[in-house]
């Protein structure tokens, strides 16, 4: 097993992470270093849920689903949804994904406060979290052992 390295809980900057701090080929340094779990099976599998997150999903969409069973539908109430899936899937995209996570342009302030209470309206964690999980989807997805786009020809572009 390699040496611990000591690195910081947080980085100031996130570009100049220290090389050693993350193996060069970090899918194959976890394969080898994390222990296997046992499988799935029909006696086992509940123990593998993580219930509060079950509940989460299950929950609020049925307590809507009865809710749009038993409530009729205002022209005021599908105008907004509409209106809200664009703005907060806007905030998302433009905010969480292209200005926080890739830096793809600098925003002023009123915009990025703009976009960060859009883009909270998706319900898909803070900022900071988001856009470390979506850096290490970039950063591992591609790699030998986890292709998430694999075409014969060999050209592997999402």
């Amino acid at each position: 097993m390699e040496p611990k390295v000591d690195v910081p809980l947080f980085i100031e900057d996130p570009d100049r992470i220290p090389t050693e701090a993350v193996p060069e080929n970090f899918v194959s340094y976890t394969l080898k270093h994390q222990e296997a779990r046992p499988p799935i099976t029909w006696s086992n599998w509940y123990k593998e849920l993580h219930w509060l997150h079950v509940f989460i999903i299950f929950v609020p969409p049925t307590l809507g689903f009865i809710g749009a069973w038993s409530t009729p539908l205002r022209l005021k109430t599908a105008i907004w949804f509409v209106v809200y899936i664009h703005l907060t899937g806007f905030g998302l995209t433009a905010g969480y994904h292209r200005l926080w996570t890739h830096r793809a342009y600098k925003a002023t302030k009123g915009l990025e406060y703009t976009l960060a209470i859009l883009g909270a309206g998706v319900i898909e964690g803070s900022i900071a979290w988001w856009a470390r999980g979506h850096r290490a989807h970039h950063r591992y997805t591609d790699t030998d052992h986890i292709m998430q786009w694999s075409r014969p020809d060999g050209d592997n572009r999402p």
